[in-house]
Formats: structure tokens, sequence, C-alpha cells
């Protein structure tokens, strides 16, 4: 958070407070991290003049859902300056979230996104004992069913989850081959425009 907190604070004017739920949805998958994939860690962040958002790449890349067309609208409606990034988390040490960081540009990243994304067909209702499918788009009632309890979440769900998970590791794939760069020049270069 060290790193990401300068970048927001040279970047957002306003809602700086929207940082403090990327904290702690960066700091719950690190605390997790020896137990989860990699895909489950690993984030698009983005700072923007009026907040930030941090969004799993895994359902950014799954048309339809809410990351997707959240990651999507600010290319498309917006003239804002965005700073954006990938988010690798492998952990927390001392209180602090570790993992790696890649820079990207925005605009030519929401575009491969709008490209490359795969159809969510379905959502996987989330409930406190147990789980439904059902057809994504469709409106559904937040009360409590009675056999599964309180709604937690709804999760959407793709398609053809391999060719998902074929995308996701290609997405790796080019960060490893991503110069590695130096934090300090890259938020005094930031600072002076």
């Amino acid at each position: 958070m060290e790193v990401l907190r300068p970048i927001m604070e040279t970047n957002t004017k306003h809602f700086q407070c929207d940082f403090q739920w990327d904290i702690k949805i960066l700091t719950n998958a690190g605390v997790g991290a020896e137990h989860s994939a990699l895909e489950e860690r690993t984030f698009l962040w983005m700072s923007r003049p009026c907040g930030t958002w941090c969004l799993r790449e895994n359902r950014a890349f799954l048309r339809g859902s809410r990351e997707y067309e959240t990651w999507r609208f600010y290319g498309e409606q917006t003239r804002d300056k965005i700073f954006a990034y990938v988010v690798e988390v492998s952990g927390v040490r001392e209180g602090k979230v570790i993992g790696n960081l890649y820079e990207l540009d925005y605009q030519k990243h929401f575009r491969h996104v709008k490209e490359k994304a795969v159809p969510a067909g379905q959502e996987k209702l989330i409930y406190e004992r147990g789980s439904r499918l059902r057809k994504a788009g469709l409106p559904f009632s937040v009360r409590e069913d009675e056999k599964m309890g309180k709604l937690i979440c709804a999760v959407p769900v793709p398609d053809d989850p391999d060719k998902l998970s074929f995308l996701l590791c290609q997405e790796r794939q080019n960060r490893k081959r991503m110069r590695s760069g130096d934090i300090k020049e890259h938020l005094h270069r930031m600072k002076k425009g």
C-alpha cells in the first residue's frame, strides 16, 4: 500500500476515502494468499481524479460483470487522467501487503479488455448455506431464501471457464516480459507531470 498511496495522492483529488476500500480488498487477498490461486489475488487498480477502483482481474475479463463495466466505463465515458496498474498480491509481511505492481497504459488496456473479455452467461448466487446458478442479468430478490438463508453475493460465471483461464495465463506471461522499474523514479516522474 505504501507504493499505491503516493500514486493515489498525486492523482486523486476527491474521494480519497475510496482508497480505504482498496486497502481492505488487497489486505484480505494477502492474508489468505497461501491458500488461494494467483488469479484470486490479481487486481486491476486505478487512480482517477475523483476516486479509485480495485477490481479483480479475472472478473474484469468477464463481459457483463460489474468489474468489466467499471473498467470499460472510464475509457469510453470520461476524459479523466487515469493511472492504472495490475497488482499481484503475494502476502502480508509485518502488516504490509506485498506483491508485484505493473504499470498499464489505461487507454490501451481498457480496449484490450473490451476486445478479449469472455461472456458471463450465468451468475452464482452465494448464500449462507449454499449456492445456485442462474442466468446472468435477470433480476433477483435479496430477501432471505427459506433453505439457503441470507444472500452473501452474486459472482459472474464464464460461459467458457477454460477460455478465461487461458486468457489470464496469457496476461501473466505478458507481465513477466515487462521490464523491471524503479518505483521511486516512477513516483518522481509522476509528481513532475
